[in-house]
């Protein structure tokens, strides 16, 4: 549980530092969750102060000093999980090339520099995964960067990435799978494949499944 102390939050665990017995209580106290803690500005603990707790867990500041390993873990984030989709379409490209020559090279178009096809897919897939990373690493570190020193803070957000990326690839499993055994009757996917002169349609299909199952991952972690 993460204690609110000031523009920042400490978890239980390290509130020993601020908190005390009931019975040597200084002055200006309250308690929160079990634990009683001083206000730093030793206001009275009344409803007012009820009030801004709640807004501050909805709306929390963030000191300036927590900023930049926040963005540093963001980055990082941005970084690990682009490269895991660099990695994720080379493997799709091969399964199924027209899926990007037909359709995720058009999607990206404005990433074309004129390089080799297998570079064109590595853009794609960090253009794809990138924004994964940044979001995820913010909100790790936002939680993780001011509770615990950095060094602890890093290794929990490392630790948070394998989970997502866990679940992404179990996700992406499922999906191929389902892509495997899908019918002979690709019928529902016929419009798709003829809008985009798709002619080998059940390996797009299948890169479909996993794509799709893989995004799903993400978010539901």
């Amino acid at each position: 549980m993460f204690l609110p102390q000031g523009d920042f939050w400490i978890s239980s665990s390290d509130a020993g530092h601020n908190c005390a017995s009931r019975n040597s209580l200084p002055n200006h106290t309250y308690t929160y969750n079990g634990c009683v803690c001083k206000p730093d500005r030793h206001e009275e603990f009344n409803s007012t102060s009820i009030f801004f707790i709640s807004v501050n867990i909805r709306f929390p500041t963030i000191p300036w000093k927590y900023i930049p390993p926040m963005l540093g873990i963001s980055l990082m984030g941005a970084l690990v999980f682009g490269s895991s989709g660099i990695l994720h379409d080379q493997i799709t490209y091969s399964i199924s090339a027209e899926y990007f020559t037909k359709l995720k090279f058009h999607q990206f178009h404005y990433a074309n520099f004129g390089f080799s096809v297998r570079v064109f897919v590595a853009e794609v897939g960090f253009l794809d995964t990138w924004w994964v990373g940044v979001f995820s690493g913010w909100f790790l570190a936002r939680i993780a960067v001011p509770a615990m020193p950095f060094c602890i803070a890093l290794k929990k957000c490392l630790i948070g990435f394998g989970m997502i990326f866990g679940f992404a690839i179990l996700a992406a499993a499922i999906g191929y799978y389902l892509g495997i055994i899908h019918a002979h009757d690709y019928s529902n996917w016929a419009e798709l494949g003829f809008d985009h002169s798709i002619t080998d349609l059940p390996p797009s299909v299948r890169v479909a499944y996993i794509h799709s199952s893989s995004y799903i991952g993400v978010s539901w972690d």
